[in-house]
């Protein structure tokens, strides 16, 4: 039954075994059995690890698009979008994200963290303020991909809107947020502000002892960081 092969493709996924799992994909029409949601989404998450993975995905959607029932399945829609844009096809991503009826804070993630993925800063934060638009919060994973966005010095006053809409949002007692906080504003060239959010951190972990390290060593402060270093222990 479907639900066996899905298992098992998953499987396959989970352990890198990309090939096989494709492999057994491609057995189901054999048995006779019809591939679901959860089949196409496995499949799609592991194109971009395949060769000439974006040509199978092209057929699936084709597929998907004109003969499955999932056309307006928005899981589908965002499988897609991901895939496209892993496979370095983001202009295609966006064609699909585009064609989508319904979108979800997945799907607008997907696109934001697609953008991180490839570069385009000033899209990333164009998408994560119309998300706004569409009524969304942002959730943990939004908040994490738009501050791995923010790289450099250029970035610290697009890193500080994105803290501020955090507190705003009350999602700074996450400590993987704040964490990541402290590892932009180090990226940023802002050693003060890092440093702040690691002193308002209650429960530090060895992820936010690390960052601040880090970030200290990154600007030349050998002995800062020798000093945070020996603390942590």
């Amino acid at each position: 039954c479907v639900f066996a092969f899905n298992y098992t493709i998953k499987i396959y996924a989970n352990q890198g075994k990309e090939e096989k799992a494709f492999a057994l994909f491609n057995q189901m029409s054999e048995c006779g059995v019809s591939p679901n949601q959860v089949t196409y989404t496995a499949i799609l998450s592991m194109l971009f690890k395949i060769k000439d993975g974006v040509q199978v995905g092209k057929k699936l959607h084709v597929y998907i698009r004109f003969y499955g029932s999932f056309n307006n399945d928005v899981i589908l829609g965002t499988s897609l979008l991901n895939m496209y844009g892993k496979c370095d096809r983001l202009c295609d991503a966006e064609k699909v994200f585009d064609a989508m009826i319904e979108k979800n804070l997945v799907t607008w993630t997907t696109l934001i963290s697609l953008y991180t993925y490839h570069g385009e800063r000033n899209r990333a934060f164009q998408a994560f303020s119309l998300l706004f638009l569409q009524g969304l919060l942002p959730n943990r994973v939004s908040f994490l991909t738009m501050l791995s966005a923010c790289k450099d010095p250029m970035c610290l006053a697009d890193g500080k809107r994105i803290h501020a809409t955090i507190v705003c949002n009350e999602a700074q007692q996450d400590i993987s947020i704040m964490n990541a906080l402290v590892n932009m504003y180090g990226k940023c060239g802002s050693i003060k502000d890092a440093l702040h959010i690691f002193h308002i951190i209650q429960q530090r972990d060895l992820i936010s002892w690390s960052a601040m390290v880090s970030v200290y060593a990154k600007h030349g402060h050998d002995k800062a960081s020798f000093h945070m270093f020996r603390n942590m222990q």
